[in-house]
């Protein structure tokens, strides 16, 4: 009998350990798509300030077509409304932690322009995040397109 306590005992505080684990997991997951709608707001109301707290120093911004930002680069085309973006919409959307580390995966579709070029992209992203200093920012975005 003591043998069969001892053994619920047991089991009973493994499931307390991965419960408390999955609501851990779910709090970050929770708190990186925060920030993924926080990235979508900025983009789509032009805020480049915004952009300046979620981006970490040395992200690097791959977009569809292959070419490469970085922070700075990337924030002055939106600041200087070299590339607007008129709609923004994701599905599919996942957040698997690792660690320090937070990857997002999701479909999107895009409407933006650059001066009288309009862009219409079907495409997934992956967004790397890492916990710096105490504080989730993107370190990572690489868009392929879906043609």
């Amino acid at each position: 009998m003591k043998h069969l306590f001892t053994i619920m005992l047991l089991a009973l505080l493994t499931v307390s350990a991965f419960a408390q684990a999955n609501q851990k997991g779910s709090a970050v997951e929770q708190e990186i798509l925060k920030l993924e709608q926080q990235w979508v707001d900025a983009l789509l109301k032009g805020n480049a300030d915004a952009l300046e707290t979620l981006y970490a120093e040395g992200m690097v911004y791959t977009h569809t077509n292959a070419s490469t930002d970085g922070k700075a680069s990337y924030i002055k085309k939106i600041r200087d409304k070299a590339s607007v973006y008129d709609k923004l919409e994701r599905e599919d959307i996942k957040v698997t932690v690792f660690g320090d580390t937070a990857v997002v995966t999701t479909h999107w579709r895009v409407t933006s322009h650059s001066g009288a070029t309009v862009h219409n992209t079907n495409a997934r992203y992956v967004h790397v995040y890492s916990r710096i200093k105490s504080r989730w920012q993107m370190v990572v975005h690489q868009s392929t397109r879906i043609e």
